[in-house]
């Protein structure tokens, strides 16, 4: 149970740190650029409500995860 409560802390904190990656674009308005981690929700914002539209198979909570860290480690893609 602590094991799996630390990797789950850890996945927060990576989530988190998603915060602190600008990203090129600007935000709707153009006030500021964008951070990875509001990119990310909006990804997978779209990825489960398309999901559920098409009713398909798509393992939304693995797309949603590794699109995160790819964000975190190449926050140019």
């Amino acid at each position: 149970m602590t094991e799996r409560l630390g990797d789950l802390t850890d996945f927060f904190l990576h989530l988190d740190d998603l915060k602190a990656v600008e990203r090129r674009t600007y935000i709707r308005g153009g006030d500021r650029r964008g951070n990875s981690a509001e990119h990310s929700w909006h990804l997978a914002m779209a990825c489960w409500s398309f999901a559920k539209m098409f009713e398909d198979e798509f393992d939304v909570d693995r797309l949603i995860k590794m699109h995160a860290f790819v964000e975190q480690e190449n926050p140019e893609v």
